[in-house]
């Protein structure tokens, strides 16, 4: 692990907002700078806190800091400690992601991000005694050696120095970084399934679905012949299909009252129950 990684720890924090640059520095001194000011003194200081990289660099009329980046953006730290949620890419959004209360946000001053760093060390120091601790520490050592500026940050939250030989590797008997990487090998097996067969086309006949509607209809109802003739026609219109995207069609006509409603009802309930 290299010990020339940035300490969150002491790091001066900016945020950015339309009146110019909220600085805490690594004394404790509130500054609020211009973005000349803020310009001049940032390859002076040390690595400082911000939350989206990108935007602050653009706001300073800087350009993108690249990968990994220079400074210690608060966002890439809580899509380590939390991977599967969101955040807006604010200061504020960050805040409320991470359960801070409106009245301790305020303004979102750059007081607000040494909180935000805290909140999420502790839950990664919670994290480490879990069932993905070996596998964060792993993660963290892979990390290290692409340079990302919040590996030393991390690996002290998990207490990785002690477990690091002379060389900054992992015991042979830990999980290596290079199997970190292999998340598939921790996903549960399954098995493909057999494609479910495609829908049948069975034909039903006009004596079925007369039958069918006076299931529908019941004892002592009104039996009326028109209702059943509908039903017997609309028969046709489920006759298998000759070639495809050729429905059979029935166009069928009743007066009114003649209980067109469960006269189609029946040859369809009947068509629906055998495919």
């Amino acid at each position: 692990m290299q010990a020339s990684f940035p300490s969150a720890h002491d790091a001066p924090a900016v945020t950015a907002h339309h009146r110019g640059f909220s600085l805490l520095t690594e004394d404790g001194e509130f500054l609020t700078l211009s973005a000349s000011d803020f310009r001049a003194r940032l390859n002076s200081m040390p690595c400082p806190l911000v939350v989206h990289a990108p935007s602050v660099a653009r706001k300073l009329d800087l350009p993108p800091p690249g990968q990994p980046s220079p400074w210690l953006d608060l966002l890439e730290l809580f899509t380590f400690v939390y991977p599967a949620r969101t955040a807006a890419p604010t200061p504020r959004g960050l805040a409320l992601a991470l359960g801070v209360e409106e009245d301790r946000i305020g303004r979102a001053e750059a007081d607000l991000l040494p909180l935000l760093v805290e909140i999420m060390l502790a839950e990664l120091a919670r994290q480490k005694s879990g069932p993905f601790g070996e596998m964060l520490a792993a993660l963290t050592v892979r990390l290290a050696q692409a340079g990302w500026p919040w590996a030393g940050t991390v690996a002290e939250t998990l207490g990785l120095p002690d477990k690091l030989d002379g060389k900054g590797n992992l015991p042979e008997e830990a999980l290596q970084p290079g199997d970190a990487l292999r998340v598939w090998r921790v996903l549960p097996k399954w098995e493909d399934v057999a494609p479910r067969p495609p829908p049948a086309s069975h034909p039903i006949t006009p004596a079925e679905a007369r039958t069918r509607l006076r299931t529908l209809l019941g004892e002592g109802s009104e039996s009326r012949a028109g209702q059943a003739d509908f039903a017997s026609v609309s028969t046709a219109a489920f006759e298998p299909r000759t070639h495809r995207g050729n429905p059979a069609v029935v166009l069928a006509e009743a007066g009114t009252g003649t209980g067109k409603t469960l006269g189609y009802i029946a040859p369809a309930s009947v068509w629906a129950q055998r495919n």
